[in-house]
């Protein structure tokens, strides 16, 4: 299971609400050509859609399909406006009403313009005076002003009201809008997955050091990675500095992604915690990437336990700093000897 999504502080408060309300569904509100989601809103503020999705995804939220619309291909948006056009000339000076064909020279126009001439033919001049003899009424039609057109099914245009972009009904996307059941059975899971950090993190801090909680850094391919906690001391390069993810599930490819984005960046330790239990081959590779594993129970469990084992990494990059810095001495007095 994929769980960034679950570490971001407004999904983080938006879950605990759904957990701890009589909330059973999410329903789309459709306002000023849009359909939002009110209650999620409250809490995120961007992404909402995505958002929803992915928590879909992850088994919180069951979808189902309450409404179909169409799209605009090129923003999304679904607020259009109709605009017929001659399918001779592409022209929108359209005009509509009824039609009459005068039977014995074929000349069509509406009804009202017959009527201006004395309902006489305006191509031959001829007077109609029977219906089903010298006309007939074939129906309601369009007229295009610019070039004469009559028709009775002109081409449709959508114009997205969103970006004005001219679509072909055909050039529409279907965009399906969801209702979201929450899944509450799901959401025990969430003890195992997502978490209050601030015991730790105020722990660290009270110690001295910086804690970034989420943190997201820059690597040398230049790609941001996201990391659970990041902690140094203030102003130090981030090779002195420790990377922590906390995951509920461990797998070799977690290992491979956590061992990438820590090489990336370059830092100086890092820590996978565990929610849970690592394989035998999980631990191995941990190992063999230098790669500091710890499996706990409970979040409880790894809060406390995990004090002790981020302090321990520090002290040891604290000390492989200090002979780094010993051994630049040595080096600059040796040089000074020679001179």
């Amino acid at each position: 299971m994929d769980d960034s999504l679950l570490r971001r502080k407004d999904v983080w408060s938006l879950l605990n609400y759904l957990d701890k309300t009589q909330t059973e569904m999410l329903d789309p509100v459709l306002e000023r050509g849009i359909y939002r989601y009110p209650v999620v809103e409250e809490f995120v503020k961007d992404d909402v859609d995505s958002v929803l999705e992915g928590l879909a995804d992850l088994g919180f939220l069951q979808r189902q399909l309450l409404d179909s619309v169409m799209s605009c291909p090129a923003c999304e948006g679904f607020s259009h406006l109709l605009k017929p056009v001659c399918p001779t000339c592409s022209s929108g000076r359209l005009m509509k009403g009824n039609v009459i064909e005068h039977l014995l020279c074929g000349y069509v126009d509406f009804e009202h313009e017959f009527l201006s001439h004395g309902f006489k033919c305006i191509k031959c001049g001829k007077e109609l005076k029977t219906l089903g003899v010298d006309y007939r009424k074939t129906g309601v039609f369009f007229k295009c002003i610019s070039c004469g057109r009559i028709t009775a099914v002109p081409i449709r245009r959508y114009i997205c009201t969103n970006c004005g972009r001219a679509n072909m009904e055909e050039e529409l996307n279907l965009k399906p809008v969801y209702r979201y059941i929450v899944v509450k059975e799901k959401f025990p899971l969430l003890k195992g997955i997502f978490y209050d950090l601030s015991p730790l993190t105020d722990y660290i801090a009270a110690k001295g050091y910086t804690v970034q909680s989420p943190a997201k850094i820059v690597g040398t391919s230049g790609v941001t990675h996201q990391f659970t906690l990041y902690i140094n001391v203030w102003g130090q390069v981030i090779s002195s500095g420790l990377v922590v993810d906390i995951i509920s599930e461990v797998s070799e490819e977690k290992i491979y992604e956590f061992f990438m984005k820590c090489l990336d960046v370059k830092a100086g330790a890092s820590l996978l915690l565990v929610v849970g239990q690592a394989s035998e081959k999980a631990r191995k590779l941990a190992s063999t990437f230098n790669i500091r594993l710890a499996e706990f129970v409970t979040v409880d469990e790894l809060i406390e336990k995990s004090k002790t084992i981020i302090g321990e990494l520090l002290e040891r990059l604290r000390e492989k700093e200090l002979m780094s810095e010993a051994a630049f001495l040595e080096d600059l007095l040796r040089q000074l000897e020679k001179k």
